[in-house]
C-alpha cells in the first residue's frame, strides 16, 4: 500500500499537488493508454458512470480536451488495481476524504 510521508503531505498542503515518480510501472502505463478511447466512447463495464465525463464521441468536436473523473470506477480491473495499489490512503491523507463506495450510474 502507498504511504505518504509527513514531508509529502506537507508538500501537498503547500503546493496543492504532489508528484510521485514511478507510481505506475511502464507496463501499467501502456495498459492504461489502451483504455482511454474505450472510456471516452462510454464503454463502462461495471455499469458505473464516472463522476464527470466531459467529452463524448459523436457529441463533441474531436479537437476538444477530453476528461473523465474517477474513470477507475468503470472497469473491474481498474477497481482491483486501485484497491491493490492502495491509492486511497494518499487521497485521504492529502484531502481529508474518507473514501466512498460504488454507486449506480
Amino acid at each position: 500500500m502507498v504511504q505518504l510521508t509527513p514531508a509529502q503531505i506537507e508538500q501537498f498542503n503547500t503546493d496543492g499537488f504532489l508528484i510521485r515518480d514511478r507510481f505506475l510501472s511502464a507496463e501499467e502505463v501502456a495498459l492504461a493508454r489502451t483504455r482511454f478511447e474505450p472510456l471516452l466512447r462510454g464503454e463502462f463495464e461495471t455499469g458505473v458512470y464516472p463522476d464527470e465525463w466531459n467529452w463524448r464521441e459523436g457529441r463533441d468536436p474531436a479537437d476538444r480536451t477530453r476528461q473523465i473523473c474517477s474513470g477507475w470506477e468503470v472497469r473491474p480491473d481498474h477497481c482491483a488495481n486501485r484497491a491493490q495499489r492502495g491509492s486511497g490512503p494518499p487521497v485521504r491523507d492529502t484531502g481529508g476524504v474518507a473514501g466512498r463506495a460504488h454507486r449506480p450510474g
